[in-house]
């Protein structure tokens, strides 16, 4: 998926590695109630049937970050049902000891740049270090060429981009991809 000059590797989430996105999703949503609290229920784990990616759905995709083949965090993206060429990143998460060293915003790079069409994440409103994330991302990736803008009753903050699909990386090769989601998107 791409090509990275940081020792970062994305994998699909399989069936077998669903377990793995659980307890990352756990983290990430423990992380995510210092703005957006939530109960835990009685088990001490946060409900987060809604948020997980399901292996068997093509339009909802788990993906797992390695770095070095460590686990490093995840992402979470979905096509939009109505069309083929909109895409929504729901989250990505690195694990706080590959932070700040320029791995999230290569992760999405990688992830946006393996799928054409227009791009909508959206950030919740008091998530102040999202919010700095994707707008720095956004401005890389795109330059001036991206949308921000509050949603609905303030739900969250939106930002809109489009990606050109895969890039030809320095020697001028096309990264390899396959066939998933109907489209062409990366080989993970």
């Amino acid at each position: 998926m791409g090509i990275s000059l940081l020792p970062i590797s994305l994998k699909l989430v399989t069936q077998m590695e669903q377990p793995i996105l659980e307890n990352l999703v756990q983290l990430y949503t423990h992380e995510c109630s210092s703005f957006h609290p939530r109960e835990i229920a009685d088990d001490g784990r946060f409900d987060i049937s809604a948020e997980l990616p399901n292996s068997d759905d093509e339009h909802h995709i788990g993906i797992l970050v390695l770095v070095k083949g460590k686990l490093a965090g995840f992402a979470v993206i979905r096509r939009e049902p109505h069309a083929t060429d909109h895409y929504r990143f729901d989250c990505i998460f690195m694990l706080e000891s590959y932070r700040r060293l320029g791995m999230g915003e290569e992760v999405v790079r990688m992830i946006i740049d393996s799928y054409a069409g227009t791009w909508t994440i959206p950030v919740h409103p008091e998530n102040r270090l999202g919010l700095a994330f994707w707008k720095h991302v956004c401005y890389r990736y795109s330059g001036d060429d991206f949308e921000e803008m509050a949603h609905r009753h303030a739900e969250s903050v939106m930002f809109r981009m489009k990606s050109p699909g895969p890039r030809p990386n320095e020697s001028g090769v096309r990264a390899e991809v396959s066939r998933f989601f109907g489209a062409w998107v990366p080989t993970l």
